[in-house]
């Protein structure tokens, strides 16, 4: 038999004294219950023997046995069901706070959340998409005041609002082990925004804070600019799809100006436009730690991009700058350009998404290619068409630097290649809508370990066992696409943002189509097919708008002979002779399917010119 050691005897004299002070708050009561262990115990109007408090008794003078026993005895009486007991006893006293945790849990009538009881020690805690409220919230920030084992909180997309936030707010306060947070999308709003700032001006430990998505305004914006001004030791926030414009963006440029920590900021998806990218710019100036900025979906236009690219030739530490979707033309795109053709320190440079078309393109090519202490890495032009042109000045490039990245949408048709870039999450989000899938449904698949979190190998071998119609290279493209912070790990909430992304570029699609073909029945019922010369009006500068209502009059013969078209003027990117010539394309073309020659007048805000 085994022997009994002198720390298991004390641990059983510990787990003795624990039943003794926990089966019932009378201690009196229990122990004349035992002495009359021969009578019964009256319960209501009925009566059963206290055959629980005979076992009870017996157990405790099993215990007695076992430590009054000398070291090298033992007692088989031991293994009972009492071991059960005395391990969850065990384990309960090993781990307080968690037992801290469910016990007020149950205080407050609440079911513990049983992935954080699970994960309670997690170096990264990820409590994302749980759907939790301010009351679950409450409760384990009273938790995690003494957590030592957990380094960064995911928190992201619950429903913490304001009183979630001051919680979470008020534990980091005393916590310095937890050095990076996440409370995006959770509606925080200006009463989070006062307790995040109050926060910033306590904590001076922790690395990283993404509140995104919390409908942070102009005012909160003004509350946080303080503690962000002298908060050194944050080194990544993201401010990003918030409802910060002009006003909000001038409180955040005053701060990031003063900053001397921040390496890593995040404003995209806000209103700052061009008087918001003016006080960025200046900030960039005398900011000398920033690398990292995303200014993209801002609006910041032609003008805003014309500062960004003067602030370039003075800025030096800058790595990484995302401009992507700002409506940035040809004419920003250019000042852009002139900016990159002196710097020497920007390694990736994001200008996608912006109607720069070929010209704009080849601007920005042919100044990364005439400098000679450029140290770009990464060009990125998503969904903009190049020509020739430009195809030569990026086979300069590439052939200059064989390392360099550089993406676009592809040729345009009037030039000798036409192969279109694929977009490997649109293709991916599609397979998900085919299937009739759920994003969760796909990452739970690769996720064994139900840790919302996935390795990029993990990742690659779960992609290959679908059918997702993807090469090896879109394959790789797409994982280093949603592995957005380069940890290594992919998270649900990365796949969750690249898959609303893909979403909402094809609701911006749909919206512009609808209102194309609103524009072109618009055009149908001004069309009078009982006139000689009916007159369509029309204030659209598309050009494509109007030759399309033509044609597509045309086709359903609403259009009669000698029909006149009075539009505005097509700008700069359709002159009113050339809007002449691709209406006269089209007639000659319609002339030569009908017997009946027809013929067109343009009259234009400027010129009036027929055939």
């Amino acid at each position: 038999m085994a022997s009994q050691s002198p720390n298991k005897s004390a641990k059983k004299l510990q787990f003795k004294q624990k039943i003794l002070s926990t089966i019932s708050g009378n201690k009196n009561q229990i122990s004349k219950a035992i002495m009359e262990s021969n009578q019964p115990v009256s319960v209501g109007k009925q009566t059963r023997p206290n055959s629980r408090l005979r076992r009870i008794e017996e157990k405790m003078r099993a215990a007695d046995l076992e430590i009054d026993s000398d070291s090298d005895s033992s007692n088989d009486g031991w293994d009972t069901d009492l071991d059960d007991v005395a391990s969850a006893s065990e384990e309960e006293y090993e781990d307080p706070l968690k037992a801290m945790y469910i016990n007020e849990c149950k205080k407050k009538g609440m079911t513990p959340v049983s992935h954080y009881v699970r994960h309670f020690t997690d170096k990264g805690l990820h409590l994302s998409h749980l759907g939790l409220g301010s009351r679950d919230i409450k409760i384990i920030a009273q938790s995690l005041v003494e957590n030592t084992a957990t380094v960064k909180l995911d928190l992201q997309d619950n429903r913490l609002e304001g009183e979630g936030a001051v919680a979470i707010a008020n534990m980091m306060k005393e916590n310095t082990t937890i050095k990076e947070i996440n409370l995006a999308e959770n509606r925080i709003r200006s009463e989070g925004a006062n307790a995040v700032a109050e926060m910033l001006l306590y904590n001076t430990e922790m690395l990283s804070l993404n509140v995104s998505g919390n409908d942070f305004e102009d005012n909160d914006a003004e509350i946080l600019s303080e503690p962000i001004m002298i908060n050194f030791h944050l080194q990544t926030l993201n401010l990003s799809h918030n409802k910060f414009s002009i006003i909000g963006g001038q409180f955040l440029g005053s701060a990031i100006a003063q900053n001397d920590g921040i390496e890593d900021l995040d404003l995209s998806w806000n209103h700052l436009r061009k008087k918001g990218a003016h006080a960025i710019a200046i900030a960039l100036r005398s900011n000398v730690r920033l690398k990292y900025l995303n200014l993209s979906w801002n609006g910041f236009a032609d003008d805003g991009a014309a500062i960004m690219g003067e602030t370039l030739k003075y800025n030096n530490t800058l790595l990484e700058l995302d401009l992507s979707n700002n409506r940035i033309g040809v004419k920003g795109a250019k000042a852009l350009a002139l900016g990159l053709a002196i710097n020497d320190t920007i390694r990736v440079i994001k200008i996608g998404k912006n109607p720069i078309y070929a010209e704009g393109c080849c601007s920005i090519l042919e100044a990364i290619n005439r400098n000679p202490r450029t140290v770009i890495v990464d060009i990125e032009m998503q969904d903009i068409l190049i020509d020739d042109v430009c195809g030569k000045i990026l086979e300069e490039i590439t052939k200059k630097f064989p390392t360099i990245k550089i993406t676009h949408g592809g040729f345009s048709n009037n030039s000798g290649l036409k192969s279109i870039k694929v977009d490997p999450m649109a293709v991916l989000q599609e397979y998900i809508e085919s299937h009739n899938l759920r994003i969760i449904d796909l990452f739970n698949r690769f996720d064994r370990d139900n840790s919302r979190t996935v390795d990029k190998r993990e990742f690659l071998d779960g992609m290959k066992t679908l059918d997702v119609p993807l090469t090896k290279d879109q394959l790789l493209e797409l994982v280093d696409r949603l592995d957005a912070d380069g940890d290594g790990q992919i998270a649900y909430g990365e796949l969750v943002s690249s898959s609303r992304g893909i979403l909402l570029d094809k609701r911006t699609i749909k919206k512009k189509k609808l209102a194309a073909d609103k524009e072109i029945e618009e055009l149908a019922k001004q069309a009078d097919t009982t006139s000689l010369s009916p007159v369509i009006r029309s204030n659209s500068t598309s050009r494509k708008s109007i030759v399309a209502a033509i044609a597509e009059l045309q086709d359903k013969g609403l259009l009669a002979p000698n029909a006149s078209i009075t539009h505005g003027a097509h700008g700069a990117s359709l002159s009113p002779r050339k809007s002449i010539a691709k209406l006269e394309g089209i007639n000659k073309s319609k002339a030569l399917a009908s017997p009946q020659p027809r013929s067109i007048s343009v009259v234009s805000n400027k010129s009036n010119y027929s055939k």
